[in-house]
């Protein structure tokens, strides 16, 4: 109800996920800077979950031109409640994020603005706190960093950015497979969101899709970087909750040169000694929306491609 986690892994279309804080959906300095939804960036904005709560939960949603109880809540020729009426047909995954409907615009504001990061205890060490600042500095900034505290943010310059669910792209720099967003090229520069750290397993059993082919879950291309907003609040950890603590996730965690495969070489509990392990979690711990960010790889992508004369977001 908070728009924060619920602890729980749930299996989807796309595999078992955790749920993903809403804290990091928008810079609240920015409300364009917006992050991709879901751990495969599967969703552009909450607006795109109302063909799910018309297809699957049944009701009209909240993007239909007409509401009649007798049909959002009753089947009409065997059809689910709420399929007769009209929807605005620009809602659908990656479609537009505004102008839906009022209802759908009110929640994108409830979400911008009344969904916040809890605040973090602060630590008394504030030695070890400024240690675990720069420890992620030159380790996790690059993918956790910037005001969402995550590098995921949507760069395709005309929303929508797909014709329709798995159709092709309408901004030829956006890649897109099977609905997952996995990258934007502009110019010659491209930002990748999904990011390969060694957490994903194709043999395990449970890495499958709540579908009746029980294929394999998405994830081979890497992961939607989550916000570490109030990431002390958050545990389970990691796409499907293989981590219990922070301090669990550091042996899990890729890291370094040989991080991208299952399982990784590297990892955060190999390329960083104890006491920078220690000093990191003090820094995870602390940070909440009063917190000062770094630049992430999508601040630098941005820039860039301002610079090249592009536009972009």
């Amino acid at each position: 109800m908070d728009g924060l986690v619920d602890g729980v892994t749930w299996i989807f279309g796309t595999g078992p996920r955790q749920t993903k804080s809403l804290d990091g959906m928008f810079s609240k300095q920015n409300p364009d800077d917006q992050a991709l939804l879901n751990w495969s960036a599967v969703r552009g904005s909450n607006t795109d979950f109302n063909n799910n709560s018309r297809a699957v939960q049944g009701g009209c949603g909240f993007a239909s031109d007409i509401f009649d109880p007798d049909q959002c809540f009753t089947k009409v020729n065997n059809m689910p409640p709420g399929m007769n009426t009209i929807a605005n047909p620009a809602i659908y995954d990656h479609g537009i994020t505004q102008g839906g409907s009022d209802a759908l615009d009110a929640q994108t504001l409830w979400i911008f603005t009344a969904v916040r990061p809890l605040h973090q205890p602060q630590p008394a060490d504030t030695a070890a706190l400024q240690r675990g600042r720069d420890v992620f500095a030159a380790n996790c900034a690059s993918c956790h960093g910037g005001p969402k505290w995550t590098k995921s943010e949507i760069f395709h310059r005309d929303n929508p950015a797909a014709e329709a669910q798995n159709g092709p792209a309408v901004d030829p720099g956006a890649k897109n497979m099977a609905n997952e967003f996995i990258s934007f090229t502009g110019n010659t520069l491209t930002f990748n969101y999904l990011e390969k750290v060694g957490t994903f397993d194709p043999a395990d059993p449970i890495e499958i899709r709540d579908n009746a082919t029980a294929a394999i879950a998405l994830g081979a291309d890497g992961f939607n970087v989550p916000t570490l907003l109030s990431i002390n609040f958050s545990a389970p950890y990691l796409h499907r909750g293989q981590a219990q603590t922070l301090a669990d996730v550091f042996p899990l965690h890729g890291l370094g040169p040989n991080g991208q495969d299952f399982p990784p070489m590297t990892t955060i509990a190999t390329q960083l000694s104890a006491p920078e392990q220690a000093d990191l979690l003090v820094f995870l711990k602390s940070i909440d929306g009063t917190t000062v960010p770094f630049r992430s790889e999508a601040d630098d992508f941005r820039d860039a491609i301002r610079l090249q004369g592009a536009p972009c977001p």
